[in-house]
């Protein structure tokens, strides 16, 4: 880490942020009393040999994880890219919340999208996918239209093909035919 980085004030407090995540990285990996051992160190994930230890391991800690990309920067926190995988070099990354979400073991991720993202790009819910995935829906099943009496509009065109190419959310547009708009009054923005 360079002397420019820990002169600031704001490069201190994420200094000792990094010491309070090495400490319970190192704590939920070896000591049995932590809350979250049984999800670390009880399914035997381990902290590498060169991390361990004070004051060296958390300097080679710190050293590393800082040259990683977005290191320091807001929105971004450590995350592990193999949930299963060890605390090592090569397996740590700052990631975003959205990136972290997709990476728990309890997440569902569909051809490397989240329900989340699935709800985004269809217009189906959340609620809907979540269902659907726990009563062993996938592929097309899963996918399906919500709402099977609502896909053609005047024109044609499904309301899918209409937000795609208007910019409205299938969302709006869904409650706006559901009110019975149709024509120019659906596509309005």
């Amino acid at each position: 880490m360079s002397n420019e980085k820990i002169l600031t004030r704001k490069s201190g407090e994420l200094f000792l942020s990094l010491f309070g995540r090495w400490q319970s990285m190192i704590a939920r990996c070896y000591s049995k009393g932590c809350r979250e051992y049984k999800n670390y160190g009880g399914r035997g994930i381990t902290v590498c040999d060169e991390w361990r230890g004070r004051p060296t391991g958390f300097l080679n800690y710190v050293e590393y994880v800082s040259q990683l990309e977005h290191f320091g920067e807001e929105k971004y926190s450590l995350d592990r890219i193999d949930v299963n995988g060890n605390y090592e070099p090569g397996n740590l990354r700052w990631a975003s919340f959205r990136e972290q979400a997709k990476n728990r073991r309890r997440s569902v991720v569909v051809d490397g999208k989240s329900l989340n993202e699935l709800s985004e790009e269809t217009g189906i819910s959340l609620s809907t996918l979540s269902r659907r995935w726990h009563k062993g829906e996938r592929g097309s099943e899963l996918l399906r239209p919500s709402c099977p009496n609502l896909p053609v509009t005047d024109g044609g065109q499904t309301l899918r093909e209409i937000a795609a190419e208007t910019g409205i959310s299938f969302k709006t547009l869904k409650s706006r035919w559901q009110s019975g708009m149709r024509g120019d009054k659906l596509r309005m923005k």
